[in-house]
Formats: structure tokens, C-alpha cells, sequence
């Protein structure tokens, strides 16, 4: 079964990671006085510090718009046995919205759940995610209490995939086994790892 990922340039994930795996990120646009850019590929955020710093009005940000969705997903449904999606959550930007709008509601399935309920799906499977870090969200004690649970929940098995990003140095202790392979990344200006499960 061949997956497709899809994510938007609020991604931040390690470019080597991305092609790697093939993920294929739309960009945001943004507004930078008069001109709009392509996030990532016109415009880089040391570009954006030198324009404000210079006396450039703050810039702004748009979503990848539905056109773009569509061609894109339409693209990768003709490609791929399966496109997963992952954008901004849908209270900070249209990105999500945009992605159900595009018109091929048969290749996007969204899908709130708490992580008690998640049991491993039959065949192979990728499974990423971006749990609290007891910053923001949470406490830290509850956030450990979450990862020890996380442990038990994603079970190894053949065609099983777990990725996992935290800024929490202790996770790998809490969720109960040491991770296959682990990456340094950032979430904005705060220091996280990419954990890795990928053998059975």
C-alpha cells in the first residue's frame, strides 16, 4: 500500500525528513508589504527578520488556498493507494477547511479521537503525532501520564510506524522503550526530538 503525506509550510520538520519520506508541503503565502510569496520557496524567515528589522510592517500569513488543494490531492489519488493530510489546526488558520473544501472529499479522512481509544489498524501503518510537551498544553506530570499511556497503546508490529515530537527529554523513559532512531528538530524557538518506532 503506497501513502502519500501532505502538510502545509507550518511543518517543521527536517528537509532531509521530508524528502526521505517523500512529504510533499504546500506553502503558505505571505504577505510581505505589497508582494505576496510562496513560504519557503519565495520567502525564508531570515528574510522576513531583515524586512521588519529594516522597518518593514510586520508581515501577514494566507492559507494554502482550495485550488491548490485540489490539484494537488488530485495528483496524489491518481498516484498513491491512500493521502493523509496534516495542516495547522483549524482554529489558527483555514488551511484544514480548504483542504475538505478542494472537492475530493473521497481521498481526506479527519478524524478527532481521544488516544485511550486508538488500536492498531489491520496491515501497515504510519502514525505520526505531536503530543502536549507540558508546556502550553498540560502540565508535565499530565504529559507523562500521556506518553506512559502512548507506550502501551502503540504496540510494534510489522508495517507499524510511530513518529512521535516532544520537547520532553524524559519521553523515551515514559513511553517505555528507547526509540529506533530520533532526530533534533525545533517547534519555533523550543528544542524537541523526532522519535522514531519503525521496527517490529
Amino acid at each position: 500500500m503506497k501513502t502519500k503525506i501532505i502538510t502545509d509550510s507550518t511543518c517543521d520538520l527536517p528537509a532531509q525528513f521530508l524528502q526521505e519520506k517523500e512529504v510533499t508541503v504546500l506553502p503558505l503565502h505571505i504577505a510581505k508589504g505589497e508582494a505576496s510569496c510562496l513560504d519557503g520557496i519565495e520567502i525564508h524567515p531570515e528574510d522576513i527578520y531583515r524586512y521588519v528589522d529594516a522597518g518593514g510592517e510586520i508581515c501577514s500569513t494566507s492559507a494554502v488556498n482550495i485550488q491548490e488543494f485540489r490539484q494537488c490531492l488530485e495528483t496524489a489519488g491518481r498516484q498513491y493507494d491512500a493521502v493523509i493530510v496534516i495542516t495547522i489546526g483549524s482554529g489558527f488558520s483555514s488551511c484544514y477547511q480548504n483542504a475538505r473544501l478542494a472537492g475530493v472529499g473521497e481521498l481526506v479522512t479527519a478524524t478527532v479521537a481521544d488516544v485511550s481509544s486508538f488500536r492498531p489498524p489491520q496491515g501497515r501503518f504510519a502514525l505520526l503525532c505531536n503530543p502536549p510537551y507540558g508546556e502550553r498544553l498540560l502540565d508535565i506530570r499530565a504529559a507523562e501520564e500521556l506518553y506512559k499511556s502512548m507506550g502501551k497503546l502503540f504496540v510494534p508490529g510489522k508495517g507499524h510506524k510511530y513518529f512521535i515530537i516532544t520537547a520532553d527529554e524524559d519521553f523515551e523513559k515514559c513511553f517505555g522503550r528507547p526509540a529506533d532512531k530520533r532526530r533534533k528538530l525545533y517547534n519555533g524557538m523550543l528544542k524537541c526530538q523526532f522519535y522514531m518506532y519503525f521496527r517490529a
